[in-house]
């Protein structure tokens, strides 16, 4: 309430640290909660729908916050490696993964009660606007490049976590605030994605690197070495997500290459003639496979590896906003039948005529005829940087093994 009200509090005042006090003693009772809750049971895991109804015995705001954030699929469980385990069967909660998330949401509740600047929203636990995440993003943005966590010159990093908390977690919803759910699993999906980037950036530079930055996010790589280990050593890298590893097993090299190129366009690289990239950009390959991987398993309700007509309806209000605010459209038949065309084609519409048959079916209820698999998945990532990059309105077609060198690419995600 002091700071909603303009008094700003150089260090750590007497209020602060009641604040903190009453923070971590909520973040305590919740683990206690936790640790009593498992050993009494003699659990192992425990199942997200039975954790849910165990979860709810509880008055704690920490344990109300937490039931929540576990009450979406897929279930956010972590492996020996502090990976996430994206995969079709949810795996059971253990200890250690309900008590991460905990501590993602106390991460996620210390920094949106520092930077909502709405008292009636921050009460009613809207979440975070765009600009207030970004004003917490300069205020930490020295300590994270002193890390080579992002290179100097970014200015987009807020934005871009703000974009893809909701648009690719489990709870993300597509509206304009960052929730605690969002919050919570965003930050889980950083931490893992920094696991799955940590575990072979010695050995990617040694092999890969064409110049030494300043810092480690300046290194200078070859993308087409990048792909190439990657390809190699993926079963290894992503063996946290056993259905993604499966399916690229069976592809060929040129279709990987296809995904993984499409990947980091979408994660803020854009082509150029020397073929090269920041280590900072191909550090967020593994980040976006991880955001791929997870929408697909969301919203593929029949666990079969691809999205069909029934799951893009379910999917849809998720992108809806997005769509609406790029397309320029109000009818929602318009922009319900261009995100069907994308899911499909991997495209873009050109305009009224890609999407007429589309919209005869929506009427008439005929079917779509969507099968959008993992290598799909990567067109519409493609498809969704160009939106972003105020390109919803041209004529771009679906990427092809042919394109991976072209320098006229049609742009990029933000890039952190």
């Amino acid at each position: 309430r002091q700071r909603l009200a303009g008094v700003i509090s150089k260090g750590l005042s007497k209020e602060s640290l009641v604040y903190l006090r009453q923070e971590f003693g909520d973040w305590s009772g919740t683990e206690h909660f936790l640790d009593n809750l498992y050993s009494a049971g003699g659990f192992l895991g425990i199942p997200g729908s039975q954790l849910i109804q165990m979860l709810k015995s509880s008055d704690l705001g920490g344990v109300k916050e937490l039931q929540a954030i576990v009450s979406v699929s897929p279930a956010f469980v972590l492996d020996d490696n502090h990976r996430l385990i994206l995969a079709k069967s949810d795996r059971d909660y253990d200890l250690r993964s309900a008590g991460h998330l905990n501590l993602s949401r106390l991460l996620a509740r210390l920094i949106t009660n520092g930077y909502v600047m709405d008292l009636q929203r921050l009460q009613a636990g809207t979440g975070m606007t765009k600009d207030e995440l970004t004003v917490m993003y300069f205020d930490v943005k020295p300590l994270i490049v002193q890390f080579g966590l992002v290179q100097p010159t970014n200015m987009n990093f807020a934005t871009s976590r703000f974009t893809e908390a909701n648009l690719f977690t489990p709870s993300a919803n597509g509206d304009d605030y960052l929730d605690m759910s969002e919050f919570s699993q965003l930050a889980s999906m950083i931490l893992s994605g920094l696991q799955l980037n940590n575990q072979v950036q010695t050995e990617l530079g040694e092999q890969c690197i064409v110049k030494t930055g300043s810092i480690p996010a300046q290194d200078v790589m070859n993308v087409d070495c990048v792909i190439e280990f990657y390809r190699k050593n993926f079963t290894h890298i992503f063996s946290s997500m056993p259905d993604l590893t499966t399916y690229v097993s069976t592809k060929t090299p040129e279709v990987f290459h296809h995904m993984a190129y499409a990947f980091l366009k979408a994660a803020g690289w854009i082509p150029n003639a020397q073929n090269t990239a920041y280590r900072a950009e191909t550090g967020l390959l593994p980040h976006v496979f991880q955001y791929s991987e997870t929408a697909l398993q969301r919203f593929d309700a029949k666990k079969v590896g691809a999205l069909d007509d029934e799951d893009a309806a379910v999917a849809y209000p998720v992108y809806k906003p997005l769509l609406a605010r790029f397309s320029g459209h109000k009818q929602d038949i318009l922009n319900r039948a261009g995100f069907y065309f994308i899911l499909k084609t991997g495209k873009i519409p050109c305009g009224f005529g890609d999407i007429s048959d589309y919209i005869w079916n929506i009427w008439t209820h005929h079917p779509i005829g969507i099968s959008t698999d993992r290598d799909r998945m990567s067109d519409v990532f493609d498809a969704i940087a160009d939106a972003i990059n105020g390109a919803a309105g041209s004529c771009k077609k679906a990427p092809t093994k042919d394109s991976f060198n072209d320098p006229g690419g049609p742009g990029h995600l933000e890039s952190p």
